[in-house]
């Protein structure tokens, strides 16, 4: 069989920061250094002197603490960063770094993120729209197509980034951590299927990820990285044994240190508590003392009130005996007002009689007379 052809070469690949420490300083000193642009360069070897060629093919993973060079490594391989002299990276295919969402935006429609994200991982406007279709039936988010993203729930903006992902032309694909199997139980298992025999198939993984059962169940082979530094590269079998060996001293010494700040820590919660239970009794003492010498005080104002309410009913009762007679008084008044003027109203209206019926009677005189008259005119 012919030797496999290669996705990825790296040969003495080192890359050195240097680092503008800023240490405590006086207000003059840090006028001065911001003018001269002066401080002192700290160098920093984030890696040192990789070695390792990737076949057109394989699922590669890379392992390491946190700070031994794995982001570092993915940045220098895509080129963001820029390697140090006499490092050398040749790739033999199209090569993204592929992470669900990069560049989506929340303010905008689905729609628009599409487009955007799908530009990211290096579609065409053109492939783009041929595909709008199938993502967003993928995506199941059909009826949100121009709804801003922010107003979707974390589930569907998942589904529809994975959607969009899947899409992603390369031959070579750098990922931070596995991320097929998202969403729902049942876009989980859609997602999990696609990404397995859609997404990988075919390409070269080179996968970032601290979860060693991910590592060990998808990597053919894996790079270790320690400080910056190569420290094995091999199957999982082999690797990850000395990936977990490196940590067993540090583990122990970490676990001897948890166990004593556990024991100060459990001193420290029983000398608390007793403090806690002397100073509650103290404060019990103190609020049953206060609370007895409160119902004295309460008993005796209550007395007192009941003093007050006695001879305040006692005085109501004096003061409403009075407001009756005075009542009593204005009323037989007021009776012996109405009957004197009802007498002098009768007394008037008599007299007022008397003159109508003299005047009637004078009247009935005047006509008598008239009638006298008149008969003996015709009379005669």
């Amino acid at each position: 069989m012919g030797k496999k052809e290669y996705a990825l070469k790296v040969k003495n690949l080192s890359k050195t920061f240097f680092v503008h420490e800023k240490g405590s300083r006086s207000i003059r000193d840090s006028i001065l250094r911001f003018y001269q642009q002066k401080g002192e360069l700290r160098k920093i070897e984030a890696l040192n002197d990789i070695n390792l060629v990737i076949p057109k093919g394989e699922f590669f993973g890379i392992i390491g603490r946190n700070g031994s060079g794995k982001s570092t490594l993915l940045r220098l391989l895509m080129g963001s960063f820029k390697a140090d002299t006499g490092s050398t990276i040749k790739s033999n295919g199209k090569m993204i770094r592929l992470a669900m969402g990069l560049g989506f935006d929340g303010n905008l429609s689905a729609r628009d993120n599409i487009y955007i994200n799908g530009s990211v991982l290096g579609l065409s406007f053109k492939k783009i729209g041929s595909i709008f279709d199938e993502i967003i039936e993928f995506a199941e988010v059909q009826n949100f197509i121009d709804t801003p993203v922010k107003h979707f729930s974390s589930g569907m903006v998942a589904k529809l980034k994975f959607s969009i992902a899947r899409f992603a032309e390369a031959d070579i694909l750098l990922m931070d951590e596995l991320f097929g199997g998202v969403g729902d139980i049942a876009f989980a298992h859609k997602s999990q299927k696609v990404f397995k025999e859609n997404l990988l198939k075919g390409k070269t993984i080179i996968l970032v990820s601290h979860s060693l059962n991910i590592i060990k169940n998808n990597c053919d082979r894996v790079l270790l990285l320690d400080k910056g530094k190569q420290i094995a590269i091999g199957s999982p079998d082999e690797v990850i044994p000395i990936y977990e060996e490196m940590f067993e001293e540090e583990l122990k010494e970490r676990n001897e240190d948890i166990k004593l700040r556990q024991e100060e820590r459990k001193a420290i919660r029983v000398q608390l508590r007793n403090e806690r239970l002397l100073a509650k009794k103290e404060e019990v003492e103190k609020y049953q003392n206060e609370r007895k010498a409160l119902i004295e005080q309460a008993r005796q104002q209550r007395i007192e009130e009941r003093k007050k309410r006695i001879e305040e009913l006692k005085r109501s009762k004096e003061e409403e005996q009075k407001r009756k007679e005075q009542a009593w008084k204005a009323k037989q008044e007021k009776k012996k007002k109405e009957i004197e003027i009802q007498n002098l109203e009768r007394i008037k209206l008599q007299k007022r009689h008397k003159r109508l019926i003299r005047v009637l009677k004078k009247r009935v005189n005047d006509l008598e007379d008239e009638v006298k008259t008149l008969k003996n005119k015709y009379e005669s």
